[in-house]
């Protein structure tokens, strides 16, 4: 998997698409989204049935890591070592059925 993607529509489009709230910031479609960078996404509100546009940086930052740069190395698993790896063993024990 690349480590980058694109987020190229307008704002109006995506709140449209999503029917999210009206979010007050704007954005410029951009090409070469990193980890790291902040983005906007689209969350459900915790306690009403609205859609919100936040910015947010992209990438996974563990619960243990000293640093927010662990993000930048840790946006892919590879399935031979996710179950070992501590990045994703944890969230990879909560999918998995537990053994009878």
């Amino acid at each position: 998997m690349c480590g980058r993607y694109r987020l190229s529509q307008r704002k109006q489009i995506i709140e449209d698409h999503f029917d999210c709230d009206p979010w007050d910031e704007d954005w410029i479609p951009r090409y070469n989204i990193a980890p790291t960078q902040p983005v906007p996404v689209i969350r459900q509100h915790q306690k009403e049935p609205v859609r919100q546009l936040s910015l947010m940086k992209w990438g996974l930052i563990a619960h243990w890591a000293k640093d927010a740069s662990i993000a930048t190395s840790t946006i892919n698993a590879r399935s031979e070592t996710a179950a070992t790896k501590p990045a994703f063993r944890d969230p990879l024990r909560l999918l998995t059925p537990a053994k009878k």
